[in-house]
C-alpha cells in the first residue's frame, strides 16, 4: 500500500512534465550577442549538439558545418575535445585556423596539448576565440 501512494504522485509528475514540454527538446532561436566571439561559440555549441551520435567528426560532414563559420573560409572542420576547429589553411603536416571553444565543454585551449600552439584574440569582440597552428601527423 506504501507504494501505491508513491507512484501516483510521481506519474502525475511526469504527465505534467510531459504536457508543458520539459521532458522534450526544443529549439532555440538564435539570441543577439554582444560580439562576434559570442556568436561564433553560440553557433559552434548548437552545431555540436545536433550532430546525431556515432557521426564522424573528424572531419566534420559539410552538412553540419554552421553557417557563421562561413565567414572564415573554412576548408575543414572538426571536433576537438568537444571544441570547433575551423581549418584554414594547410601545408603538409601543418594546419592553421580558429578554434571555436564550446561553452559546454571543460576544455580551455593549453598550447602543447595534442600538437596545437593557440593564441587568444583580444579585444572586446573576439575575447575567448582562438587562433591555432597544429601538427599533425
Amino acid at each position: 500500500m506504501m507504494g501505491y501512494r508513491f507512484t501516483l504522485p510521481i506519474s502525475a509528475l511526469f504527465g505534467i512534465m510531459l504536457l508543458s514540454g520539459c521532458a522534450g527538446r526544443k529549439s532555440i532561436e538564435r539570441p543577439e550577442f554582444a560580439s562576434m566571439a559570442e556568436g561564433l561559440r553560440w553557433e559552434a555549441m548548437t552545431a555540436l549538439e545536433n550532430i546525431p551520435e556515432g557521426t564522424e567528426t573528424d572531419p566534420l560532414p559539410e552538412k553540419y558545418w554552421p553557417e557563421a563559420m562561413d565567414s572564415l573560409q573554412p576548408i575543414e572542420m572538426y571536433v576537438h575535445r568537444n571544441n570547433l576547429v575551423v581549418v584554414q589553411g594547410r601545408d603538409g603536416s601543418s594546419e592553421w585556423g580558429v578554434y571555436v571553444p564550446n561553452p559546454l565543454s571543460s576544455y580551455y585551449p593549453v598550447t602543447g596539448d595534442d600538437g596545437f600552439t593557440f593564441t587568444e584574440h583580444k579585444g572586446r569582440d573576439r575575447r575567448g576565440i582562438f587562433s591555432f597552428m597544429r601538427k599533425r601527423e
